[in-house]
C-alpha cells in the first residue's frame, strides 16, 4: 500500500466514508453505462468503487506504472484514439505529469462530444489546520490555485467538497509521518476539514483546445 493510500485510510476513518472515492463519485453523476478513462489511476480503487457499484460501461485504468489489469500509458501521450470515451479523469495527478497542459489536451483528445474532463485536486483549506501546525511561515501555492490558472481558458465548472474531521493527537502523528515531518505530540484534539475541489468540463465543441 502507498504511503497516500495509508493517508487516505487515515482520513476515510475519520469522515466515516471512503475518502476521496465516494465524494467523487457522488460529484461526477456519469451514467451507468458510460466508457471512463481514468488517468494517473494508482491503484486503481477509483473505478474498482465504481464497478462495485454496479457500472456497466467500459472502464479503463491508465497508469505509467500499471498495476494488473491496467492499461501503461502517460498522460501526455495516450494510447487511444481520439473521441473514445465519455469522461476522462485527472484524480490527484495533473500536477504530477510533466507537461499539465499537454495532458490537459491528451485527456480532451480522446472525449467523445458531449463527454466530460474531470480534474480533481485537494484544495486550498484542505487539512489547514494540520498545514498551520506543520509549517506556520509557508505560504504556499496550493494546488488548487495551480489548477485553477491552468485552466483559465476553460469552460469549466466547480464543486467544492468539503467535510469537517476531528484530528487527535495520534493522527496528528500518523498525518506528520506520512508527510515526511516530525512534530511534537500536541495532547489535544484538532478540528480540521478536508476539501477536495473538482473542475467539470464538458466537451460541446470537438476541436475547443486543437
Amino acid at each position: 500500500m502507498s504511503e497516500l493510500s495509508r493517508r487516505d485510510a487515515r482520513l476515510s476513518r475519520l469522515a466515516a466514508l471512503a475518502w476521496p472515492l465516494d465524494p467523487l463519485l457522488g460529484a461526477f453523476a456519469l451514467p451507468n453505462t458510460a466508457a471512463i478513462l481514468d488517468i494517473g489511476a494508482g491503484e486503481g480503487q477509483l473505478l474498482e468503487r465504481l464497478r462495485q457499484r454496479g457500472h456497466s460501461g467500459l472502464l479503463i485504468s491508465l497508469d505509467p506504472v500499471p498495476r494488473p489489469g491496467q492499461i501503461a500509458g502517460h498522460a501526455e501521450n495516450l494510447p487511444f484514439p481520439s473521441a473514445q470515451f465519455n469522461a476522462a479523469l485527472l484524480i490527484r495527478v495533473l500536477l504530477h505529469v510533466t507537461d499539465p497542459a499537454r495532458a490537459l489536451a491528451e485527456a480532451w483528445r480522446v472525449l467523445k462530444v458531449g463527454g466530460q474532463l474531470m480534474v480533481a485536486v485537494q484544495g486550498s483549506q484542505h487539512l489547514a489546520s494540520f498545514w498551520a501546525l506543520a509549517e506556520p511561515a509557508a505560504e504556499r501555492l496550493g494546488a488548487e490555485e495551480v489548477i485553477t490558472r491552468l485552466l483559465t481558458d476553460w469552460p469549466f465548472q466547480r464543486t467544492d467538497i468539503v467535510l469537517p474531521v476531528l484530528l487527535t493527537s495520534q493522527d496528528v502523528q500518523g498525518l506528520a509521518e506520512s508527510y515526511g515531518l516530525s512534530l511534537p505530540v500536541l495532547g489535544r484534539d484538532l478540528p480540521d476539514q478536508l476539501q477536495l475541489v473538482v473542475f467539470n468540463l464538458k466537451k460541446s465543441l470537438p476541436s475547443f483546445v486543437e
